[in-house]
């Protein structure tokens, strides 16, 4: 109720409301729970009862209190009942007998209706005619201008008097106008009493001196002297902005075995607040706490606090103390393509049990499932269940669908003695991958490799690397050391001979070499050879530079190639018969002529086979290319 608007309305079996969370029940006061009615006094001399509040109204805000009244029976009987509001303290109760329980409220502002006959006595001299009246009557008062008596704030009403009939009393504050009002109406609605127009009587208070900025209280009193009445109310409205601090405290599941501090409990949200005096959460008390986090069950902790008006809150919230279930469910990987059932895969070991439920594996749910066999990926399942308490657990669980790496790694062909290191040589682009574990390039081993770049020639270095799900990737390439002569640059005849065993004779001639400055000249047809080692079934190719002496020869400038699988025999295979002037021309006036590839299969074990060049008319011949063709 703190800081917000309060309507309350009929509830239940009863017309009234229960007023107990926001009045103190006082002197010979009785409230009937089954009613919500209160018995201030009884048909009884020197009764006094009184409702105090527990808090207080912000009175720069609108309220409105409608109560059904009893003013008894006897006519003649005393004292009545009055209502005030004042600055007193939280529970305040003032003077008894004509004060009617609201004589002496500091500050306060009454309405009393009055039964008692022989009011002078209690009111002489008083204004707006008090002092004069006789009989019941009713209107506003000040409870505290004169310590004797209640004194008019405004004119009196004469009232009908008590007559064993209900009455309807509305009191209304008017904040914007500064206006009170009061009304009193019969509430008797039998056929034979009555009236064509229902009695009702209006009181207005202007200006009334109430400080705006000040919180007040409210009494309900009523008193019995030498002559008594019954006196009753039942409240049906209480419309007000009521200040009483606030406690909030959410309700909270513990588990077994969990320490608890009532006070220092952080999912219960602790706070008191008060519009006044802010946060006053540190004055919290428990008022009561049978929380056993030892046993399973419900618990119940009330906290209270009192602000500096005295006003107060209480709180109870319910405390669980609980034992979850708990579900068994291990990660797992699944390969490619392989059928999938979350709740019936025997390698998760799927399990759920309770502490009091026993195995309740039957009552494991999916709650979330992306498991999607046909890609390789992480994927996750969650489980859930919920035991006889209505206490759940969750497990998630990582499925992980893995296939095979992949090796990417490309052929190369290799310069005769260069150094190769089959993990480490660049251009084969090595590299391992996998869709789950990332690069595993580190991982690839060599199966075989038997590369031997001091001898040209078609090898082959096959690569294995294995995944973390033991799953294998092998990869062939095939490594071609292909040059076995590639002319002259440094000089070097490379074993080039005539055939009459002498070896070729190079010229130191940069205007006519191709690459730096050795040239082989010969000024007339000229037939050399160069015994070579050569395997069979392997492919090779050989590329002639040759530049003519004389340009205008080209037309009728032959080149030819030929192969002897044995030096000593007499066949010879040809494998280039070229004119000059059909080849492509490079630079320095050097034509290319380079042969189809061809595979030797009649080489004999131990004999060497010869390449034979022949240039038929006079010119330079800048180098001689033999290289071992890669197998596609």
């Amino acid at each position: 109720m703190n800081s917000k608007s309060i309507i309350e309305k009929e509830v239940q079996e009863s017309q009234y409301i229960d007023i107990r969370n926001i009045c103190s029940i006082n002197g010979s006061a009785k409230f009937d729970p089954n009613t919500n009615i209160t018995t201030l006094t009884e048909a009884i001399n020197s009764q006094a009862g009184a409702i105090a509040g527990k808090t207080a109204l912000d009175m720069r805000r609108d309220f409105t209190l409608v109560a059904d009244i009893y003013l008894g029976s006897n006519s003649g009987g005393a004292d009545g009942i009055a209502i005030a509001f004042h600055r007193g303290s939280i529970g305040f109760i003032g003077t008894m007998g004509g004060g009617l329980g609201i004589l002496g409220a500091p500050n306060g502002i009454g309405f009393e209706i009055d039964t008692y006959w022989k009011a002078t006595s209690d009111e002489t001299g008083d204004s707006f005619g008090h002092g004069q009246m006789n009989g019941a009557h009713a209107g506003f008062v000040s409870t505290n201008r004169n310590a004797s008596y209640l004194t008019a704030l405004a004119p009196m009403q004469k009232i009908p008097a008590p007559n064993n009939k209900w009455r309807v009393l509305t009191i209304n504050w008017d904040a914007r106008n500064n206006k009170l009002t009061a009304r009193l109406q019969e509430k008797s609605n039998d056929a034979s009493t009555r009236t064509a127009s229902p009695r009702y009587q209006t009181w207005e208070l202007l200006n009334p001196a109430f400080d705006l900025n000040q919180k007040y209280t409210f009494i309900i009193g009523s008193a019995t002297g030498a002559a008594n009445n019954k006196h009753q109310i039942g409240v049906t409205l209480f419309e007000a902005y009521f200040t009483k601090p606030t406690i909030v405290a959410n309700p909270v599941d513990i588990e077994l075995g969990t320490a608890f501090d009532p006070l220092n409990y952080e999912p219960i949200g602790l706070k008191a607040t008060d519009e006044v005096d802010g946060d006053i959460t540190k004055d919290i008390t428990v008022e009561f706490n049978d929380v056993d986090t030892s046993k399973p069950g419900p618990y119940r902790v009330t906290y209270k606090v009192v602000n500096s008006y005295g006003e107060s809150d209480e709180k109870t919230i319910e405390v669980v103390v609980y034992t979850k279930p708990t579900i068994t469910a291990h990660d797992i990987a699944i390969k490619k393509d392989l059928a999938f059932d979350p709740l019936n895969y025997e390698p998760i070991g799927l399990k759920a049990t309770d502490p009091i439920d026993g195995d309740i594996t039957d009552k494991i749910a999916v709650k979330f499932n992306n498991v999607d066999t046909s890609k390789p990926g992480k994927y996750h399942v969650t489980y859930k269940v919920i035991n006889s308490y209505e206490k759940i657990d969750e497990k998630t669980i990582e499925v992980t669908v893995y296939t095979k790496p992949t090796i990417v790694a490309h052929d190369v062909a290799i310069k005769k003695d260069t150094a190769f290191d089959p993990l480490n040589y660049e251009p084969i682009g090595l590299k391992a991958t996998d869709p789950i574990d990332g690069d595993i390039t580190d991982k690839i081993t060599v199966e075989s490799n038997d590369v031997d770049t001091s001898k040209p020639g078609a090898y082959s270095v096959k690569y294995k690397v294995v995944n973390n799900y033991e799953e294998i990737a092998e990869k062939t390439i095939a490594v071609t050391v292909p040059v076995i002569d590639d002319g002259w640059e440094n000089g070097d005849p490379q074993g080039w001979k005539f055939f009459s065993g002498e070896t070729i004779t190079l010229e130191e001639d940069e205007e006519n070499a191709l690459n730096g400055k050795w040239v082989f000249y010969a000024d007339k047809h000229v037939a050399i050879y160069k015994q070579i080692e050569l395997k069979n079934n392997n492919p090779y190719q050989i590329t002639v530079y040759v530049k003519p002496e004389d340009e205008e020869t080209v037309a009728h400038h032959i080149v030819k190639v030929s192969f002897k699988s044995d030096s000593a025999g007499q066949e010879s295979e040809e494998i280039l018969n070229e004119r000059l002037i059909d080849a492509e021309q490079i630079q320095k006036g050097y034509r290319k002529l380079t042969s189809i590839p061809f595979t030797p299969t009649t080489i004999v074990p131990n004999k060497k086979p010869v390449i034979i060049v022949e240039n038929f008319l006079a010119g330079w011949i800048g180098g001689v290319r033999i290289i071992v063709e890669p197998t596609k």
